[in-house]
């Protein structure tokens, strides 16, 4: 008995599917491009909270110091602040909105912490400066040697009663120069 044979012929050609191949790659990274691009901008420069919304096109880029001091930005990547520590013994807050603007007395009043100087143990209060423009502790009770640690437990505008403190360390080799 003989079978039948079936012979089947296929005719591709390489260079069109090859071709093809490589312009669905490249447009699948022009798409990734594109995406990264508008998934960053929105990040890093689109504000996230509604009263920030009232102030568009100001970014969210200014993390320098603007008193000569340690600056740092709060959890609730919404405020910024800064600590100097004056001769002969001030720690000085200065208080900032999501833009590095300073915040409003009513702001300042809100915000309330303690220091530690050390591992003193002891807390010592923040109050409002005279202007109501910084909060500001006396420091100068306890022994000021350099280098020094702070640690200050800060509650900010808006946080809930209840929320515990947010804690920033400052190291200081020596007086800040205060600029501004």
């Amino acid at each position: 008995m003989q079978r039948a044979g079936v012979s089947v012929r296929v005719r591709v050609n390489e260079d069109s599917v090859v071709g093809r191949g490589r312009w669905l790659l490249i447009a699948l990274l022009l798409c990734a491009a594109v995406a990264v691009v508008v998934v960053g901008f929105r990040y890093y420069f689109l504000p996230t909270d509604p009263q920030a919304m009232l102030m568009p096109g100001m970014p969210h880029q200014n993390h320098r110091p603007q008193h000569g001091g340690a600056f740092f930005m709060a959890e609730d990547n919404i405020h910024h602040l800064e600590g100097v520590l004056i001769s002969p013994g001030t720690f000085r807050v200065y208080l900032y909105d999501a833009y590095t603007v300073p915040l409003t007395p009513d702001g300042v009043k809100e915000t309330n912490g303690t220091v530690e100087v050390g591992e003193s143990g002891k807390d010592i209060h923040l109050r409002p400066n005279l202007d109501i423009s910084t909060l500001e502790a006396d420091i100068s009770s306890a022994a000021v040697s350099f280098p020094i640690t702070l640690t200050l437990r800060l509650h900010l505008p808006g946080e809930a009663p209840d929320a515990k403190p947010e804690l920033f360390t400052f190291d200081f080799a020596n007086y800040s120069v205060v600029t501004n």
